[in-house]
């Protein structure tokens, strides 16, 4: 009887271990997935942002081009220019509207780049304690 108690013990520690173990490892399996899938969200952020990128300088060009057929249609036809050049001003005013969005997207660019490289530094390193508040959102 008494050897079973014993060995009653250890079972019962040993299922503690396990059980610690266990826990342990959800809890580091649930940060990494975490981590993942933040980073997975930052990525798709910044290439939203890129795709921004693009169409604020596809709109800035197009908008310059036509700024630059005005300009061409007012010296041809000298007696109508003056309207003319009011919607090349216009073109001029929208392209630089888009000029200044840009600093700001590649600022947010900067901003999520260095987050990204954060997050992977932490996951390669294993360091998932900082990032443990984020499994609870």
């Amino acid at each position: 009887m008494g050897f079973s108690v014993v060995g009653g013990k250890w079972l019962a520690e040993k299922n503690k271990m396990k059980a610690s173990v266990a826990g342990t490892r959800l809890w580091k399996w649930l940060a990494v997935k975490s981590q993942k899938n933040k980073i997975k969200f930052i990525q798709k952020a910044i290439d939203k942002l890129n795709k921004a990128l693009e169409c604020i300088a596809e709109d800035e060009k197009k908008y310059l081009e036509q700024a630059d057929i005005e300009l061409k249609l007012a010296n041809q036809y000298e007696k109508h220019a003056s309207p003319i050049l009011e919607r090349k001003k216009l073109f001029e005013l929208h392209a630089k509207e888009c000029a200044v969005w840009r600093p700001a997207v590649v600022a947010d660019l900067v901003v999520l780049e260095k987050q990204k490289k954060k997050e992977m530094d932490a996951l390669h390193n294993g360091d998932f304690t900082t990032h443990m508040s984020f499994l609870f959102y």
